[in-house]
């Protein structure tokens, strides 16, 4: 009941603020949006979709942070290193900042992976840079603490080190997931597309050597 209540006051809400078109391209409107009779290019729509289209969101929308949220996520977690357990400052569950922030860092990246997502960031090479950046310190962090790790083992209980060694196996999951599956694919592209650099790659061209690349 609480779930239809609640897909009854989503539709509500949409009704309210979506504007309507009749026989307008889907591409050409800012959602929220109904429209009746959509143009489509190349392709005659039947039924439903020849007579009613809604536009919920605009995916091509710039406006996102997950990069910024992820960037002030990282810095959490350097603060949250070994030092401070063996120090006696912060506890093993405290550890890279505590679980949940791991898990909100994996959300954000798999965000990141998202076509839209990425088309922006490809485009945007200051945001890219910034990535590639906080990557590599990352990287960095994450070898000093399994130097430290095995440097110190023997002073940890052996539950103690099951959650340290689960956030490290999670966090460079995170970081190899940001570097080959984002990161290091927009050089792909580039490299299929026999461009030198972004500049020389127009938006419909990424799409398609996007999924070339996957």
């Amino acid at each position: 009941m609480v779930k239809i209540f609640q897909a009854v006051k989503n539709i509500g809400r949409f009704l309210a603020t979506c504007k309507i078109f009749v026989g307008k391209l889907s591409s050409s409107v800012t959602a929220p949006a109904l429209i009746f009779f959509p143009l489509t290019i190349s392709r005659f729509n039947c039924g439903f979709a020849g007579l009613m289209t809604f536009k919920i969101t605009d995916k091509k929308s710039d406006i996102f942070n997950s990069d910024v949220v992820l960037t002030q996520l990282c810095e959490k977690v350097e603060g949250y290193g070994l030092h401070n357990i063996l120090s006696g400052k912060i506890t093993a569950k405290e550890y890279l900042h505590g679980q949940q922030t791991l898990i909100s860092m994996e959300e954000i990246v798999s965000e990141l992976k998202e076509e839209n997502r990425q088309e922006i960031l490809f485009f945007q090479a200051e945001r890219t840079k910034k990535l590639e950046n906080i990557l590599r310190k990352m990287n960095l962090f994450l070898e000093g603490e399994e130097k430290i790790l095995e440097d110190n083992a023997a002073s940890l209980t052996s539950a103690d080190l099951e959650i340290i060694n689960s956030r490290i196996i999670l966090f460079k999951d995170i970081l190899w997931s940001l570097g080959k599956d984002i990161l290091d694919n927009f050089a792909k592209i580039i490299d299929l597309a026999g461009a030198q650099k972004t500049e020389s790659i127009n938006r419909p061209a990424f799409k398609k050597y996007r999924q070339l690349n996957l």
